[in-house]
């Protein structure tokens, strides 16, 4: 028996619990995917920002910082 004629011989409500299945498999694989695309997106971005020369601009989310003097600060690291 194929599959079409082992669903067209169960009873309406299976069927539709067939379906819902269906439904369940499709978006679980659409979710799968799009995890394994945030992570390999996640490497590809790590590799760029997380570097020293960027860490400069993580100090105003670590602490309190002054805006004048973080901007300061950040023209003098970058002239020298």
């Amino acid at each position: 028996m194929t599959i079409e004629e082992k669903i067209n011989a169960l009873p309406r409500e299976a069927k539709n619990e067939v379906l819902d299945f269906i439904d369940y498999l499709m978006e679980k694989s659409r979710r799968d995917e799009k995890q394994w695309m945030i992570k390999l997106s996640k490497k590809s971005i790590d590799k760029i920002w997380d570097n020293p020369e960027d860490d400069v601009y993580s100090e105003p989310t670590k602490r309190e910082v002054n805006p004048i003097e973080f901007r300061q600060k950040n023209c003098q690291q970058r002239r020298a």
